[in-house]
């Protein structure tokens, strides 16, 4: 999920209210069919976004901020219809004694716009998992704040979020920070693997191991969850339908090469897990990380996956890694995972992008030959495969990052 990219839709067109009812931009409604939905498709977004406006106009006022103009909405991943992020123009609100904005830190009364991540018709583990998110995101902006007050720390990489719970609206949860807009040049990879190596120095302290004690296990991985791909294969139409044993086998195979991640770099600490370029957003100030709802237990060459990804499945430069571990190095004082390690942890992404396209195999002939193209790292994690592509979101490594 992220918080920058093409132009944002504007979802609501009355610049006095969140409570209006007009209807998705004409702007809008074009911009949703051009990027793969079709025109049918435009009034379910509609009453998706009209239940967002909702959440949104209940939301702020909890937290001392009155909205000032349109929502905007950020480019979220499209098979996630139900989490949306979007942003606004705020004002603050005098709090009174007792209610929840008067939680809220100082910093609220100087923001002007906010970002609002919205998860609709959540169900417990939703929750669960939003709210776990939410204190991740909170602590590590805290520690980062500590750091860079006893000058151990150059700058600030986690975006701060407005208030200390989740908001639980029943029909929604919402979570509002602020919003960091992006310079708009593309992201160098020395900024990248510096603003993760600032990360990883968080993710070391007291505080952010003692969070990780309260981590449960769980059947999700990287948001691929295993009785939903089990489901999938066994779908009468799936052309994997037949293959009673695949599923094991990958399961398997998963284990293995997760196992040998783990011995290769066996000093845990909390990691991002998700740290692509989309998630990095190339600020003013310096690049800050966003999306921490897969952070959790992990070393450092989970965070370098993505770029082994890069590397070696979407044919970025293989300079890219080099670059990468020497920037990481200088901020974090020379520590730094080999390049065994991070192709230990890439290959387990890979796996894991391999369970996605399994699972998306039946969605039409694109997928079957993207899942074709991937199905022989099942047998060899180092097999030469054609060009891999983002189906479900191509942006994620396009461009990518920039030596």
């Amino acid at each position: 999920m992220t918080l920058t990219g093409s132009t944002p839709l504007i979802l609501a067109q009355d610049t006095t209210s969140l409570d209006s009812t007009s209807a998705v931009s004409i702007d809008s409604a074009v911009s949703l069919v051009s990027s793969g939905r079709t025109a049918s498709q435009v009034p379910a977004f509609t009453s998706l976004f009209q239940q967002v406006r909702g959440c949104v106009a209940q939301a702020l006022p909890q937290v001392g901020l009155t909205p000032l103009g349109p929502l905007q909405r950020c480019p979220t991943l499209m098979d996630r219809p139900l989490r949306q992020v979007v942003r606004t123009a705020v004002t603050s609100t005098p709090s009174r004694p007792g209610s929840p904005q008067s939680e809220c830190p100082d910093e609220v009364g100087e923001v002007d716009e906010v970002a609002v991540k919205v998860a609709l018709d959540p169900d417990q583990a939703t929750r669960e998992a939003f709210a776990w998110e939410h204190a991740r995101a909170r602590l590590l902006h805290s520690v980062a704040e500590e750091l860079v007050r006893e000058g151990t720390m150059s700058r600030n990489p986690v975006v701060p979020v407005l208030h200390p719970e989740p908001i639980d609206l029943g029909r929604a949860c919402v979570s509002v920070s602020r919003f960091v807009p992006s310079t708009g040049r593309a992201l160098g990879v020395r900024a990248w693997a510096e603003t993760l190596g600032l990360l990883h120095t968080l993710g070391s302290t007291p505080r952010a191991l003692a969070l990780l004690r309260e981590h449960r296990a769980t059947n999700l991985l990287f948001g691929l969850r295993a009785q939903a791909l089990l489901e999938a294969l066994s779908r009468p139409g799936h052309p994997f339908h037949a293959q009673r044993g695949l599923g094991l086998r990958f399961a398997q195979v998963l284990q293995e090469r997760a196992g040998r991640a783990l011995a290769l770099d066996p000093h845990p600490l909390l990691v991002h897990r998700d740290f692509h370029p989309l998630n990095c957003i190339n600020a003013p100030g310096g690049p800050v990380a966003i999306d921490f709802q897969d952070a959790g237990w992990g070393n450092r060459s989970d965070d370098f996956a993505w770029l082994h990804l890069a590397v070696r499945r979407f044919q970025g430069p293989p300079a890219l890694l080099e670059h990468a571990r020497r920037a990481y190095a200088s901020a974090t004082g020379g520590a730094c995972p080999s390049l065994e390690q991070i192709e230990a942890s890439g290959q387990v992404l890979e796996m894991l992008f391999l369970g996605f396209s399994l699972m998306n195999a039946d969605r039409g002939p694109a997928y079957l030959n993207e899942c074709l193209t991937e199905l022989p790292i099942l047998n060899d994690p180092r097999a030469v495969t054609r060009p891999w592509q983002m189906l479900n979101n191509p942006t994620i490594l396009t461009p990518g990052l920039v030596i």
